[in-house]
């Protein structure tokens, strides 16, 4: 008698924009293939603005409004959902209200690594109260759609901050930062590790006190992320990962 083949989960990040999934999705996948100890999970990717956006009101429900888009695209059902993780981008969010300063020059937020430009610091800084609600009522989930296990992951002011080190690109740079970073890491699990494991940009390895840690005074504009507890929650065997805390 055949065996009938088991269908894999699907692990599904959610990231803010296209770039971070051209920028993460082929490495991650890779990761996967090459570090997992379950050959029953695959990763998934999709991407959708959540905690910024102020036309949402419930992010709770915007979260399962994305996966649902995912599941109904992909012709999948909630059972065939493993795990979700949610990445983003900081934006400067937890700053004080004092280093957001005014002007004219920037419509959009412009980010240093000790202030915000802004023309108008005032709507900058309601956008900042709104995306903190949203980030603490997240964290306060770890379960969505009833049962699906469910984390929240920072990747620095934003990710071309990360992967290049300038959180101001142009459209066009941030579309050849994403594609730079996927061809020097799509294949290379291990640089991928290591990457994420610098500990220049780790500020702890506990989920909670990561969280803690980049509320903390300007933080939230710097150069950090917590993406290595996950990948060690995910795959803790690695010595790539190991070797950053003997």
């Amino acid at each position: 008698m055949t065996r009938k083949k088991l269908k894999k989960k699907v692990l599904l990040f959610l990231v803010e924009g296209a770039n971070d999934e051209a920028a993460l999705g082929k490495a991650l996948d890779n990761l996967h293939k090459n570090h997992s100890q379950d050959d029953l999970i695959r990763i998934g990717m999709t991407h959708g603005d959540i905690t910024s956006d102020f036309r949402v009101k419930n992010v709770t429900h915007e979260v399962v409004t994305h996966v649902k888009k995912y599941l109904a695209d992909y012709k999948l059902k909630r059972s065939d959902i493993y795990e979700i993780v949610l990445l983003l981008d900081m934006d400067g969010a937890f700053v004080p209200d004092e280093v957001i300063l005014q002007s004219d020059k920037y419509s959009r937020a412009f980010y240093c690594e000790d202030k915000i430009l802004h023309k108008n610091p005032e709507v900058l800084q309601k956008t900042h109260k709104h995306k903190q609600s949203h980030i603490n009522k997240l964290l306060t989930l770890n379960k969505v759609l009833v049962d699906v296990p469910f984390s929240v992951y920072f990747v620095s002011c934003n990710l071309d901050h990360l992967i290049c080190g300038n959180a101001n690109l142009t459209d066009r740079e941030k579309s050849s930062a994403a594609d730079d970073f996927s061809m020097k890491y799509g294949e290379d699990a291990d640089g991928f590790l290591k990457f994420f494991h610098d500990p220049k940009i780790n500020l702890d390895s506990s989920y909670k006190k990561s969280w803690d840690a980049i509320k903390q005074e300007l933080n939230s504009l710097k150069k950090y992320s917590n993406m290595n507890v996950f990948l060690d929650r995910c795959y803790p065997s690695t010595e790539v990962a190991n070797e950053f805390y003997i």
